[in-house]
């Protein structure tokens, strides 16, 4: 199924949309079973980059994991014989998803999107030798505007949710994939964020400081509305601690 799509104001849209908007853009569906969906296509402006979001199934993103952005260049390395999963085309750049779950290629010149009919050059996939990718081509920013586009993919490890039977199987389906946050109260972050009448509204992340590593969770007072960010070292949670925003 097509990912979900959301404008510049955060108003979730359809490809329908995307594409009156932004011409030829295609949704590349890798099929059934387990792989790395495309779950999310976000509308841009600003920055000439094209940003990519990689998470498993957790919601925790998939760090090192390459993701390749092909455009219409013979030079580009040619990724065929790799032992990789999907390939959407023959030749891309790549580049691997940082500790902060994202990765951005910087764009050019030779990355708008001067006719609909054509769309953009872009087509942008993970690379796995495990795992299928979806994908999406005729990425690019609109000509005329600063640097607008359907420029922010989010992928996630999972399987295409089957159909629907009723309104409640529909209800419950998609309010497992909306879910952005898996609470476990017996994690030493969240059990001492709730002990203090704070609530989690991140998931944990990691963050590395002059060679040391932290994992950490944002949360908040509902209440008051103050903002805590929990962390211990890596591997010893029995030193947790908080800054204060």
């Amino acid at each position: 199924m097509p990912p979900q799509v959301f404008d510049l104001s955060g108003e979730q849209r359809d490809w329908d949309w995307l594409q009156e908007r932004y011409g030829n853009v295609q949704f590349l569906n890798a099929g059934p079973g387990e792989k790395f969906r495309l779950v999310r296509v976000d509308e841009t402006e600003g920055p000439a980059t094209l940003k990519v979001r990689v998470i498993n199934s957790d919601g925790v993103p998939q760090v090192n994991q390459p993701v390749a952005n092909h455009w219409p260049d013979p030079e580009l390395e040619d990724l065929r014989h790799r032992g990789l999963k999907t390939l959407w085309r023959d030749r891309a750049v790549y580049q691997h998803i940082e500790l902060s779950g994202f990765t951005g290629f910087g764009l050019g010149t030779g990355s708008y999107i001067h006719n609909l009919q054509e769309g953009g050059p872009h087509v942008v996939w993970v690379l796995s030798p495990s795992l299928p990718s979806d994908g999406m081509s005729g990425i690019g920013m609109l000509g005329g505007t600063i640097h607008k586009g359907p420029l922010f993919l989010t992928f996630q490890v999972g399987e295409d949710p089957a159909p629907a039977g009723s309104l409640r199987e529909l209800l419950l389906t998609t309010g497992e994939r909306e879910q952005l946050i898996r609470f476990n109260p017996q994690a030493a972050l969240q059990r001492r964020i709730f002990l203090e009448g704070f609530v989690p509204n991140s998931n944990e992340f990691d963050v590395v400081w002059e060679g040391a590593t932290y994992t950490a969770q944002r949360a908040e007072d509902l209440a008051s509305g103050q903002v805590r960010m929990y962390y211990a070292p890596k591997n010893d949670f029995g030193d947790v601690r908080y800054e204060v925003r």
